[in-house]
């Protein structure tokens, strides 16, 4: 768009409504600018929304009977003016009624203009007419604006995090080693592990109501995942008995991971413990080429910040993690 198109009007025709096909260009291009920095750390990001482009447009005339009937699929809703796209709002649906806000976007000549509050109103407004009770979202602390308009609809901070980032390359490349006390996750463990995530993301946990049933993950889930080409690894630490957990994302072929949980019970040697997994896991992911890893962390987690800052991670961003209760 030219720096002289007329805003207020664009603004004054805005209309807010499920993405269709014909927006996929525009928001990428929208995605990249947006969220550019995030995609500097986590740089698989630009491959899952492609892929997320290819998903909408083959099924882009089923997903709104699917809606009807809520199965529980990914939406985006944008709001747009002649065709053009003016900003995004991602909503995900995690069974039970908890949805998530997983990112929004407004393009950088219509901010100011309660573009995101228009968008947050809808998204709002959409998931609590199907059958939404809680929603969580994630907000870095320095995006003010956004951070402000979520708290003036009811969303509430459980938690803060530190996000950490570590590039790997060939200097901090790992030789292969054998740790006789980690082991690739099983069903069998699912008790104890969903025990030990309960202990150490407590708040996470419950904002977003995670039960032992689905925590390995919903078939939906897992089959969305696979479609955006994404892979992942779970792994359990064992010290007479289980005490330690972890989960990683990563991209398929390698580029970046994430990893979603890294717990273990706390002891004595609780640092050491943790020192092993979380060496397991770069070994993992420098042998499989992984460029980038990035982990969110509760800021209070000290001793296991600590421990990502010695393996080499830094702290890049402090991210709020909150929440709304629909029924309030």
């Amino acid at each position: 768009m030219s720096k002289g198109s007329n805003v207020d009007e664009l603004l004054e025709k805005m209309v807010i409504q499920r993405i269709k096909g014909k927006h996929f260009n525009q928001l990428l291009k929208l995605i990249e600018s947006a969220f550019a920095k995030e995609i500097g750390f986590i740089g698989f990001d630009r491959r899952r929304l492609g892929r997320a482009a290819w998903f909408y447009r083959l099924f882009e005339f089923v997903i709104p009977v699917f809606d009807a009937v809520h199965v529980g699929f990914p939406t985006i809703l944008v709001a747009t003016s002649n065709d053009v796209l003016i900003g995004e709002m991602h909503a995900v649906p995690h069974g039970k009624g908890i949805w998530s806000l997983d990112s929004s976007a407004v393009d950088s000549m219509f901010r100011g203009h309660g573009v995101y509050g228009r968008l947050m109103n809808e998204a709002v407004s959409y998931i609590s007419r199907r059958g939404g009770r809680k929603i969580v979202t994630s907000l870095w602390t320095n995006n003010i604006a956004p951070v402000k308009v979520t708290a003036q609809y009811g969303f509430r901070t459980y938690e803060e995090d530190t996000l950490l980032f570590l590039k790997l390359n060939e200097k901090t490349a790992f030789k292969e080693s054998l740790d006789d006390s980690i082991r690739e996750a099983k069903s069998g463990d699912k008790a104890k592990a969903y025990e030990i995530c309960k202990s150490v993301y407590k708040k996470k946990m419950d904002a977003s109501e995670v039960a032992q049933k689905g925590f390995f993950g919903s078939f939906s889930s897992r089959l969305l995942n696979r479609i955006l080409g994404t892979r992942s690894r779970l792994w359990v630490l064992e010290d007479n008995g289980a005490v330690g957990y972890a989960s990683v994302l990563f991209t398929n072929p390698q580029e970046a991971g994430s990893i979603d949980y890294f717990a273990v019970v706390p002891l004595d040697d609780s640092r050491e413990l943790e020192t092993r997994l979380l060496n397991h896991i770069l070994e993992f992911f420098s042998k499989n080429n992984i460029e980038k890893v990035v982990a969110s962390l509760d800021k209070e987690r000290r001793q296991t910040i600590e421990v990502f800052q010695q393996a080499g991670f830094r702290p890049v961003a402090s991210v709020y993690e909150m929440i709304k209760d629909l029924a309030e």
